[in-house]
Order: structure tokens, then sequence, then C-alpha cells
């Protein structure tokens, strides 16, 4: 039950992450000087979503369910993606190719992060632990 409910919640989170800093992007900038398109993301709102999802996820892997942490957020992320580049005015079926590397590179970051953070949490439990002073000593 405390797995399911991290994924929903991770997922949930990631859908809304991806509304707040992608949710407002503009269309597509052609620079008349220089022939260059850009957009309609900008690089500051795919840096934002990157460090909420590595936040979410680690967050979820140190109080939640490690397994659930490497699930939600990426099923999240496709979800989100699929509907906002499926639904485009301008989508030509190539969306479906994007939100693939997507999930694939959002799982797999997912899951390094997640080994990450339960190593981590395991070496401090361990270290505190073992600084911890010895209970049930001598009374005196």
């Amino acid at each position: 039950m405390r797995a399911a409910l991290t994924a929903t919640t991770t997922a949930v989170l990631t859908v809304s992450a991806w509304l707040s800093w992608l949710g407002f992007h503009a269309p597509r900038f052609d620079d008349p000087v220089t022939g260059q398109s850009s957009g309609p993301y900008e690089t500051w709102q795919g840096v934002g979503l990157g460090l909420t999802f590595l936040v979410i996820v680690v967050a979820a892997a140190w109080f939640g369910s490690p397994y659930a942490a490497a699930a939600g957020p990426p099923t999240g992320l496709v979800l989100i993606a699929s509907v906002d580049w499926g639904t485009a005015p301008d989508a030509d079926g190539l969306w479906i190719i994007g939100v693939t590397m997507l999930g694939f590179c959002a799982a797999a970051g997912a899951v390094v992060v997640v080994v990450a953070t339960t190593l981590a949490r395991r070496y401090l439990l361990e270290t505190s632990e073992r600084r911890a002073p010895a209970r049930g000593g001598p009374a005196g």
C-alpha cells in the first residue's frame, strides 16, 4: 500500500512540476538573421524540471519506497509528455519517439538516483548508529 501511494503521489507531483515549468511555453522562435530555430522551451525551464524531478525522486526514495520512487516520476513524465506533445496542433506523429526517449532516460536516471539515495541513507544510518552512545551502561 505504501509503495502504491508513493508511486501515485510522485507521479502526480511530477505532472504538476511539468505543468509548472513547461506549461507556459511559447511557440517556436525563428531567428531571421541566423536562420536558427529554438523553442518551445527555454533552457531554464528544462533545468528547473530536471531539478524538481531529482528532488521528487530523492525524497520518495528516502522517505517512501525506493521501487515506487523509480517508477512513479518517470510514469508521470511519460503521461504528461504524451498529453502535451500528442495534442499539440503541429504534432506530426514523431512525438511518440520523444516520449519513448524521455521515458527511458527518466527511468534510467531515476534508478541511478534511487540507488545513490538508498546507499547514502544506509551509510548515514549505519554511521549514526556507530556514533550513538551505548545504552544501558552502568549508572554512576
